[in-house]
């Protein structure tokens, strides 16, 4: 139904046949490339979102780490001024300490110079005694 018509060759018609076969092979590609970009663009949307919860976990992980570390740290300073107050006390002990064993030493040092006097008064004693009886002997001998 149609008001005219036209009359064209068969070849004109073959080439308008082949025009509008590669035309519907043109849509069909672009359904196809369509659909195919749809499927990769939410692929790339899925990626997206997985990309956005990656950098949450990450910015998760970077805030726990960071406060872990924070821990630690406040952790080893805590130990740090210990050992510190430690090693004061320990240098106090070590100063009394050689204090004593100064002490000591010197009381060592004066006992024995008591015993070497009271070995030569022993000594001396045992001396004259010796003498002493020598000349008794010699006196009651003669």
């Amino acid at each position: 139904m149609a008001n005219s018509a036209y009359v064209i060759s068969g070849v004109r018609a073959e080439l308008l046949n082949d025009k509008l076969a590669e035309l519907k092979r043109a849509y069909a590609a672009n359904a196809e490339l369509v659909t195919v970009n749809a499927v990769l663009q939410d692929k790339v949307m899925e990626i997206e979102r997985l990309v956005v919860q990656l950098m949450q976990h990450m910015r998760e992980d970077q805030e726990l780490v960071s406060l872990n570390n924070s821990n630690l740290l406040s952790d080893l300073d805590q130990h740090i001024r210990t050992l510190q107050v430690t090693n004061t006390k320990l240098d106090q002990q070590n100063a009394e300490f050689q204090k004593q064993l100064n002490a000591m030493e010197q009381t060592i040092k004066s006992r024995k110079r008591a015993i070497r006097k009271i070995w030569w008064r022993n000594a001396l004693e045992k001396f004259l005694f010796g003498l002493a009886g020598f000349g008794i002997g010699w006196l009651v001998s003669r």
